[in-house]
């Protein structure tokens, strides 16, 4: 009687089988229908958001099991930053676009796992991940290739910062092209409130580039005491601080006074005399200004052995 119930369950199972995977089919997909994302006819599961501002939302999204990221953005950014993502789609050191979503000013790129140098910052601010001078010059000379890279297409980037540069020890990204114009334009975006002024040209990245390092260098410096108690600061207040020793920038267009930085006791010449060159108020002796600067700033002391 037993096996007769049980023949007869099992009977039951094998014909309602096909209803209940459609069922729990089709629950899934009313679940993840508003986690997705269609893209001119393919769909990105998105896995969650990954940051966002006054630009855009960046979202980490997959396919097929493979990660992407996907950056919905306003109709200007998002010709802006496909206009600089096709001009750099050879440089190693910007992720490329795997496939734009015109209809939704949308656009997906590689997924790097590398975190973004302000991510490492908060980490070394809490003395769990610090970056010894190897990592900096190394890191540096990444950030340096890249440049030369946009120097190359004639792109202002217009917003380095911590947050829009990816470093896990080894690999560099430069992200967020939203604000970016050519260089040949002669009109100088200064949306991004950390660049000091108009004056500083279609070179003036370099001197964001300075002042980022400048903040990495210190704050792998100082010690933790000091460290904990200060907050990451946008470049456009740095290098700040007295305990640094470094001169406190009031007012950097009117001035000069970026060029009239103090060498801090921490760090060795080498490392002051690159960062000094990218800090010069200058234009015309600021790297990035012509092909020679750039090769003069490679062949500083600080980077044989990296860069030559």
């Amino acid at each position: 009687m037993k096996l007769h119930y049980f023949g007869g369950f099992l009977v039951l199972l094998v014909l309602c089988l096909p209803l209940i995977v459609a069922l729990a089919h089709n629950s899934d997909e009313t679940i993840d229908e508003k986690d997705i994302f269609k893209c001119e006819n393919v769909n990105y599961h998105i896995e969650r958001k990954l940051g966002g501002g006054a630009y855009g939302v960046v979202s980490l999204v997959k396919k097929n099991n493979d990660l992407f990221v996907l950056k919905t953005t306003d109709k200007k950014s998002y010709e802006t930053e496909l206009w600089a993502y096709e001009l750099l789609k050879n440089s190693p050191y910007v992720a490329p676009i795997v496939q734009p979503c015109q209809s939704q000013n949308a656009f997906v790129t590689e997924y790097s796992k590398s975190e973004s140098l302000y991510d490492r910052l908060k980490l070394i601010q809490s003395n769990t991940a610090l970056m010894d001078r190897d990592e900096q010059i190394r890191l540096l000379s990444k950030a340096i290739l890249a440049f030369e890279d946009m120097y190359r297409a004639k792109i202002v980037h217009n917003d380095i910062k911590d947050r829009n540069v990816l470093w896990d020890g080894k690999d560099f990204n430069l992200i967020d092209f939203g604000l970016a114009e050519s260089w040949d334009n002669g009109k100088w975006n200064d949306v991004a409130m950390h660049y000091p002024c108009n004056e500083y040209g279609g070179n003036k990245d370099w001197i964001a580039l300075g002042v980022m390092m400048y903040q990495v260098h210190a704050w792998n410096s100082i010690d933790a005491k000091k460290r904990s108690q200060l907050a990451i600061k946008r470049a456009y207040l740095l290098p700040y601080t007295v305990n640094f020793e470094i001169r406190k920038h009031e007012n950097l267009c009117s001035n000069g006074q970026l060029d009239e930085i103090q060498k801090p006791s921490y760090m060795d010449q080498d490392f002051f005399d690159v960062l000094k060159l990218l800090l010069q108020k200058k234009q015309s002796l600021r790297p990035g200004y012509n092909d020679e600067s750039i090769e003069k700033l490679k062949r500083m002391p600080l980077f044989k052995n990296y860069l030559y």
